[in-house]
């Protein structure tokens, strides 16, 4: 640059002139500046000779220079550049000096003692700051001439834009890319990314300016990740962008169950674009539902389609055929958990697989009483009943229908009780539930004077011929042990048919009651018959006479599989592996054939199973099991014609180690699989979701014990009364990706985005 040191003379003389600049008071820099100029004359006075001499301090013998700067934003530079010296004056030095508006102190960047150096570059520029420049021409007697003074803006470091910030829900990433840098001084990139909780840090730094996109990778669900890009420069200056954010597997909705004073127990089903909830009300309703939602949560039907206490939430399982008939393996809970076996005996059961048809009725199988041991009845008086019926206490009650051979004298569900008895009146009040299905308890109808005789039956031959039909449920709650129909009256024939809980049995009974005038002798006939009676079950007895010839049956939920027990814990699961159905109860697989009957198959589980869930993938049918025992997920292809033996085929394993150090799957009791083959698992132990690829890798998770948004609360696990932990919780993913999990202790169900 050709810069070199001045003489001493002209240092000191910039020392008292950088006094001067820094001085706080003017007139103590005024008093400086008239000391400078005696020392001058003293100097000047010392070196006279006789040849004439200028005034050194004559500002015309030493001119002030010519400056421009210009601000180079891409180098980050400021360029100076003046007109060279042309004074009389011995030239001594330009002074290159820099200050900042408002404030005093002055820097000087350079001292150029070559008089033909016409332009200095400053690149020691801050990002944010204005600068005053001016250059000062030194002569050699140190008189000192600024230049005048340019301003420049403050250097340009702009920051880049974020162009797109894409979250990918199946590599658990979220993908980042900018705009380049177009300032000065780079020294790298750097990625900062943020949650509401956890302060900024750095995931990346890249140090090529052309470079400029990034994939963050292992990041949770259901958390909304901050992003910003920060350029630093070579000074370590830091230029940030604008932030942007996102979630994966995002909480977009959540609505609370629609339950009364207890908390319910789901199963969650996906069908036909609607979210089946198979749902448990407890032993304070003792009635099981189904309850549709839409997928936004609006409750579209609340079906009451079984009296029934199953065990836990691992005692329910559903299926729909392609006909529309609906399939429930129901483990049972109740204490007086009997039935009839096909050898004859009786025992405690633990599961039952019963059907609903498309219109909703259960599947039904009629059980005929035989009445061969009944004697026949000749007398007319022994063809006689009174018109009075009378639903003995020791059931529940819902439909009753009293027909005649050609008229229907009462018929009626009671949804809308008290209704028109047509003719009949109550002798005893019925017990009324509306809040769940419509049940009376201990009534009798009588009917009055229809044939303006008197007396209600005796003169009235079509009482020969009569027919009493009526739901009823068998049931240990309120030890409603034996629901009893009976039609007649303490004379004549009496007609009663008995269903017992206890004894697993129906039981008829002819009671003939001879007028006083009659000279027929008293009779008493019984008949019995083993019939399986479910606990709180809906069953319909049916009575009837046609001249003397009585019928009586039982109409009983027909059970589609052999009624199975001594099973350790009443679990059970359920699916559909194309028309087949395949069942677990505890860890026995099972398949039924298209007649009903269940076939065993040869491979048991090693722990109980959950839940059972089917899917196709591009290879063929897939099918997998919760072990929550196991912590594990067992799954499988099942080759086609191979479905009654479908348990063979489970090899692939996912849990208990979830594939990250000292993580582990605990308890998972529910699972599912999206349109795109990913597996979602409800950890019901860890309170989260576990989401692995198909190929079982795992990708990310979400969930907190608590009751927040994106929190569970699936139990604590306390060990039952059976000895198994205490967990609660189903999930189920529709075809457009949606995870809906049902978060059973907080009584709602949580919607989360794909």
């Amino acid at each position: 640059m050709g810069i070199r040191p001045v003489s001493r003379t002209v240092r000191n003389l910039f020392y008292i002139k950088r006094l001067r600049a820094a001085c706080p008071w003017p007139a103590i820099c005024v008093f400086f500046g008239i000391m400078k100029r005696l020392c001058l004359l003293i100097l000047l006075v010392g070196c006279s000779h006789d040849a004439k001499r200028e005034n050194p301090l004559d500002p015309e013998l030493t001119p002030a220079i010519e400056l421009t700067a210009a601000i180079d934003d891409t180098s980050g530079t400021v360029q100076l550049t003046w007109e060279p010296y042309d004074g009389r004056a011995p030239f001594a030095a330009y002074w290159v000096l820099r200050s900042q508006p408002r404030l005093s102190d002055v820097d000087t960047l350079a001292t150029i003692t070559d008089v033909t150096q016409l332009t200095f570059t400053d690149s020691l520029l801050d990002g944010d700051l204005e600068y005053n420049y001016h250059v000062s021409t030194v002569n050699q007697s140190g008189f000192e001439v600024a230049s005048q003074e340019q301003r420049i803006r403050p250097l340009n470091l702009p920051p880049v834009q974020i162009e797109a910030l894409t979250f990918d829900s199946a590599t658990a990433s979220a993908a980042i890319s900018w705009t380049p840098y177009r300032g000065p001084r780079f020294k790298a990139y750097q990625v900062l990314r943020r949650t509401s909780e956890l302060a900024a840090q750095v995931v990346e730094e890249i140090d090529d300016i052309a470079k400029t996109d990034f994939t963050d990778t292992g990041l949770r669900a259901n958390t909304e990740y901050f992003y910003q890009v920060v350029v630093v420069t070579d000074r370590d200056e830091q230029i940030a962008s604008t932030e942007l954010s996102d979630a994966l597997h995002r909480l977009v909705d959540t609505w609370a169950l629609p339950a009364k004073s207890f908390t319910p127990s789901l199963r969650l089903y996906f069908e036909g674009g609607r979210i089946v909830a198979l749902v448990d009300q407890g032993a304070q309703s003792g009635v099981m539902h189904l309850w549709t939602f839409d997928t936004t949560g609006q409750l579209l039907s609340d079906e009451n389609f079984l009296g029934f206490a199953p065990a836990s939430t691992l005692a329910l399982a559903y299926a729909r055929t392609a006909s529309g008939r609906r399939l429930f393996a129901l483990g049972n809970g109740g204490p007086f958990a009997t039935h009839y076996g096909a050898d004859g005996r009786t025992g405690d059961w633990d599961f039952v697989l019963v059907a609903q048809e498309p219109d909703g009725q259960l599947l039904m199988r009629e059980h005929a009483l035989s009445t061969e041991g009944f004697p026949a009845l000749v007398a007319e008086a022994q063809r006689q009943v009174l018109g009075e019926v009378v639903l003995l206490l020791g059931g529940k009650y819902g439909r009753v229908k009293i027909a005649t051979a050609d008229r229907v004298f009462f018929d009626d569900d009671f949804t809308d009780f008290p209704a028109d008895l047509n003719g009949w009146t109550t002798e005893t009040f019925p017990e009324y539930r509306p809040d769940a299905s419509p049940i009376v308890k201990d009534w009798i109808l009588r009917l009055d004077n229809p044939f303006n005789d008197g007396i209600t039956s005796r003169s009235d031959p079509e009482w020969r011929n009569f027919y009493l039909e009526t739901e009823v449920i068998a049931s240990s709650e309120g030890q409603q042990f034996a629901p009893t129909i009976q039609i007649g009256g303490d004379t004549f024939s009496r007609y009663t048919l008995k269903l017992s809980l206890l004894d697993q049995q129906a039981e008829l009974t002819w009671l003939f009651s001879p007028p006083d005038d009659s000279e027929l002798e008293a009779r008493e006939v019984r008949i019995s018959e083993p019939l399986p009676v479910i606990d709180s079950f809906s069953n319909w007895l049916r009575l009837g006479a046609v001249d003397g010839q009585v019928s009586a049956s039982v109409l009983s939920p027909a059970l589609i599989s052999d009624v199975i027990d001594n099973a350790s814990f009443p679990w059970t699961s359920l699916a559909l592996i194309g028309d087949t159905p395949a069942l677990t109860v505890y860890d026995q697989a099972y398949t039924l054939t298209p007649d009903g009957q269940q076939r065993q198959v040869a491979t048991p589980f090693d722990a109980g199973v959950g839940e059972t869930r089917v899917w196709e993938d591009r290879r063929g049918t897939k099918v997998g099991v919760c072990l929550p025992q196991l912590g594990s997920l067992r799954m499988g292809r099942v080759p086609s014609g191979q479905e009654a033996n479908w348990s063979e085929f489970m090899t692939e394993n996912i849990g208990p180690s979830t594939g990250r150090p000292a993580d582990q799957l605990i308890y998972p009791t529910s699972f599912d699989v999206g349109p795109d083959g990913r597996i979602y698992i409800l950890d019901a132990g860890n309170a989260r979701i576990v989401v692995f690829s198909s190929g079982r890798r795992y990708i990310t998770e979400w969930g907190y014990f608590g009751d927040g948004e994106g929190e569970f609360n699936f139990g604590r696990g306390g060990r039952t009364s059976a000895g198994d932990r205490a967990f609660a919780g189903s999930l189920v993913v529709d075809d457009e990706g949606f995870i809906y999990v049902v978060d059973e202790a907080n009584a709602r169900i949580q919607k989360f985005a794909p």
